[in-house]
């Protein structure tokens, strides 16, 4: 089985330098990639030279290789602060 990698986004120590402007960057992120015909994922992972761009066209092809077996697409629902965990007593 190949080795797996993940990448963490937007992760840090609570209460963190600039850690409460992360949602609010992240959807700034998501509005610009809609406005230039993106994916949302290319801004944060890709740079925005010639050549992140090429890797991020390339690298969302690969993932588009695979048509089965697949995760099911996230929704905005799944993504919005109601619909995460509470950390309340915790």
């Amino acid at each position: 089985m190949p080795a797996c990698k993940l990448i963490l986004t937007g992760t840090g120590p609570a209460g963190g330098e600039g850690i409460k402007n992360v949602s609010r960057l992240s959807h700034l992120d998501t509005v610009r990639a809609l406005f230039t015909l993106q994916d949302p994922k290319q801004i944060p992972f890709f740079t925005r030279t010639a050549g992140g761009r090429r890797a991020g066209k390339q690298f969302f092809a690969r993932l588009k290789e695979r048509t089965h077996n697949r995760d099911k697409a996230i929704s905005l629902s799944r993504t919005s602060p109601s619909s995460r965990p509470s950390t309340a007593g915790g």
